[in-house]
């Protein structure tokens, strides 16, 4: 059975934006792996998938790798639903494939570089783009809800947030062509403006550009529709104009930021925070999640289902959760995670020690989470705690006056290694960018030849896009100390 759309829904999204390795990016895995997937999130108490098809950037004609994605992720939603979950898709607003999109097979295809944004006031465009997602979306039809984001990507020049909502309704046009009674999102982001904006003060304050589209959409009511909400200043303008009502949180970049090295994540506190700052009341219809590395983030999708049933900090069980992982290893998983979430060697190490003694075991109820693969979880924490040392030692070397070339040969060793695993080259932010950002400043200001290190790290801040990682691991490999 489905879950009924007025029951609070706690979901994940599964992002296909970039393209890595498997089985750490969603864009590479089977139905298998989907069906593990989603049978670890129903155990943990999910009940809501959604997932970007990544139909924007697919061309029309398909190519054979983009018939096979479409033809899996049909079989995902019948999965979904039989486990009694409810599934949302949805695209960009006004970015479709261009003329290079045939040039690379779905895995592989980088998304910056294969797709166009049309004008939403271009009738003929506008119909050309639905009718491409009219295609596309023609084996996706029992999906329960599509979503449509204002930017990141999206916009247009000179184009007005009114113009995006006479394409939001659009989309309800054609969805209903597809199958009447999917529901419509909003979702709510930077803001369908020419130059989006994320920083706290745009954040937490109401906007004239979300005003102004949600005004719109109120008006036009292209039933069955909702709204996802992010910051505080969208639930603001969705309070002005009543229609919290429809509102599902979307606490983005809590689980995992995006895009971000793959990383695995463990600090309780900020998944708290993002409940803290949005009381339960103002998103009746549910919550959700996302990540980018779905295998690795395994401690912050039990914090982040726990947080949303009302749990609290003091009364987490996370060796309760990882023994349902790796049975009778709980106590020794659960201290790796917590010790890749400090900054302790002594912890990190004897961590380390630990995962060395586990022998192969079978999985628990949650190892789906994992993709169903056990053995792969303990060797992918033994690089990234091995990585993580090696970093922290180099920031303790660095604090002194001392040579440090064999703690930073040490470093690029284990950062090579672990990026080889997951083969993600392009830019990142989120915790492990703070941890490491600071090393490799003073690596740079110490360096004969910092100045290419500095370029890559300023590459990342201007949000360049793809190779930035490459580009700064290979300068680290090159580095000349003074």
């Amino acid at each position: 059975m489905r879950w009924a759309m007025n029951d609070k829904l706690i979901g994940m999204y599964v992002l296909m934006m970039w393209s890595y390795n498997y089985p750490y990016a969603a864009r590479t895995w089977r139905l298998k792996d989907w069906s593990a997937y989603l049978e670890g999130l129903r155990a943990l108490g999910y009940n809501l998938v959604q997932i970007w098809p990544f139909v924007d950037a697919i061309p029309v004609p398909m190519t054979p790798s983009d018939r096979e994605h479409l033809a899996t992720l049909r079989q995902v939603i019948d999965v979904a639903h039989d486990l009694g979950m409810t599934v949302y898709i949805g695209s960009c607003a006004n970015t479709m494939a261009n003329d290079k999109a045939a040039g690379y097979d779905f895995e592989s295809r980088p998304y910056f570089t294969v797709q166009k944004r049309i004008d939403p006031t271009d009738r003929n465009a506008v119909a050309e783009l639905m009718a491409a997602r009219r295609e596309l979306l023609d084996g996706l039809a029992e999906a329960d809800g599509f979503w449509v984001i204002d930017s990141d990507p999206g916009g247009y020049p000179g184009s007005s947030p009114s113009a995006f909502a006479d394409l939001f309704t659009e989309y309800r046009r054609m969805l209903d062509t597809l199958r009447p009674g999917i529901r419509l999102y909003y979702w709510m982001w930077a803001g369908w403006t020419d130059a989006p904006r994320f920083d706290p003060e745009w954040r937490d304050t109401p906007q004239a550009c979300w005003r102004e589209a949600l005004a719109r959409i109120v008006g036009l009511n292209p039933e069955p529709w909702g709204v996802m909400a992010c910051w505080p200043g969208h639930f603001t303008v969705i309070d002005e104009l009543g229609q919290g009502h429809r509102t599902l949180y979307f606490a983005y970049n809590t689980i995992e930021h995006e895009p971000d090295f793959p990383f695995t994540n463990c600090n309780p506190v900020s998944i708290q925070s993002a409940f803290d700052q949005v009381p339960p009341d103002r998103f009746p219809v549910g919550v959700m999640g996302n990540a980018q590395s779905h295998c690795l983030q395994m401690p912050h999708t039990c914090f982040f289902r726990h947080f949303a049933a009302g749990g609290g900090r003091e009364d987490i069980d996370l060796a309760g959760f990882a023994d349902d992982v790796l049975p009778g290893h709980g106590a020794g998983l659960s201290a790796a995670w917590m010790a890749l979430g400090g900054e302790d060697c002594t912890a990190l190490e004897n961590a380390a020690a630990e995962l060395a003694t586990h022998p192969p075991a079978a999985g628990g109820k949650y190892i789906g989470l994992y993709l169903g693969q056990p053995d792969r979880l303990v060797d992918d924490l033994a690089a990234q705690i091995k990585l993580k040392i090696a970093i922290l030692k180099l920031r303790d070397r660095l604090a002194g006056d001392a040579c440090f070339a064999a703690e930073l040969q040490e470093m690029v060793k284990a950062l090579a290694a672990w990026a080889q695993r997951h083969g993600y080259t392009d830019r990142f932010r989120g915790p492990f960018r703070t941890l490491i950002r600071p090393v490799l400043e003073q690596v740079a200001t110490q360096a004969r030849d910092g100045g290419r290190l500095r370029q890559a790290m300023d590459r990342c801040d201007a949000r360049d896009v793809n190779g930035v990682f490459t580009e700064l691991l290979d300068s680290l490999k090159g580095l000349q100390l003074n």
